[in-house]
């Protein structure tokens, strides 16, 4: 594995950073506790784009988000549905603490490219213990081969 590999992997949270031990775990995210957002960054493994689901708790709010993005779809700007085959994580995520001065960003990572359908919004559950929460947001990107999701995790730097 290369160096920009593992940065890649890495990023899409595939090592694990666990709650400290003795230390209680905070209640799973609701979605109304959270701002969701959705972004775009070069990827340091070439020809790839990392995007990402951005989650920041309101004020005062501290909970708990574990896992990918699941039941995840995109959709055109006309409401048409892309199909995107997607490929979850090698490695189970561990209890990602979210505040509103610790965000926490899941990622989904894609090939670079021009040509394919463009989406302007992804749906999914939130990735919360025992949620059934669904999220509609906007996204922006070109939506082609398979989509490799990543856990929820510290944003990369």
């Amino acid at each position: 594995m290369t160096m920009r590999s593992a940065l890649g992997l890495a990023a899409l949270g595939l090592a694990l950073v666990p709650v400290p031990a003795g230390a209680a775990v905070p209640p799973p995210c609701d979605a109304s506790q959270l701002e969701i957002t959705t972004g775009a960054r070069p990827d340091p493994v070439f020809s790839q784009r990392m995007h990402y689901v951005r989650f920041v708790a309101q004020p005062g709010v501290t909970c708990v988000l574990k896992g990918p993005l699941r039941d995840l779809s995109f959709f055109a700007g006309d409401g048409a549905a892309i199909d995107v085959p997607q490929e979850p994580p090698a490695a189970p995520g561990s209890h990602a603490v979210v505040t509103d001065s610790s965000p926490k960003q899941a990622y989904i990572l894609l090939p670079d490219t021009v040509f394919g359908p463009t989406a302007a919004r992804i749906t999914f559950t939130l990735p919360s213990d025992g949620s059934d929460q669904a999220v509609d947001v906007p996204f922006a990107g070109v939506v082609t081969g398979t989509a490799r999701l990543g856990n929820v995790t510290d944003p990369a730097a």
